[in-house]
């Protein structure tokens, strides 16, 4: 992929995009499951379809609620998510911050399987804690 077109989608995330650490249950599991995930909603459905051509993950429809528009939802997560975000990080600007923030928490991930000791649960705990606050409505982090 040409830098033109990583930075064209690199805005389109700092747009309209959401990088967060979803946390979920397992049933199988005592505790908390945390997961990074990317996504991207808008109103364009050909801009959504482009981002799956070129990242892949996948599409679900957002079905319109009394006036609003029909729109639709890309996102990938774990991994997938983490390697878009890497190729996207110098082109990030507003989201630069999160993608960081994504990109570590994954990399604490590999390889460690549902068993985690305390120390590795309580690190995903405060990653998220921290994402969260991140996407925070209202709260802007300014990058020079």
């Amino acid at each position: 992929m040409k830098a033109v077109d990583l930075a064209y989608m690199a805005g389109i995330v700092d747009g309209e995009g959401c990088i967060a650490i979803d946390r979920f249950t397992n049933k199988n599991l005592p505790s908390y499951c945390y997961r990074l995930k990317l996504r991207v909603t808008n109103t364009n459905h050909w801009l959504i379809e482009q981002l799956r051509f070129s990242f892949g993950g996948n599409i679900k429809t957002i079905k319109p609620k009394g006036k609003e528009k029909e729109s639709w939802e890309w996102y990938l997560a774990g991994e997938r998510a983490s390697f878009c975000l890497k190729l996207l990080l110098q082109y990030l600007c507003i989201k630069r911050p999160q993608a960081e923030l994504g990109i570590k928490f994954q990399s604490h991930k590999k390889g460690k399987g549902h068993y985690l000791t305390d120390k590795q649960r309580l690190v995903e705990e405060t990653e998220w804690l921290l994402a969260k606050s991140m996407n925070r409505r209202g709260s802007e982090i300014c990058v020079p």
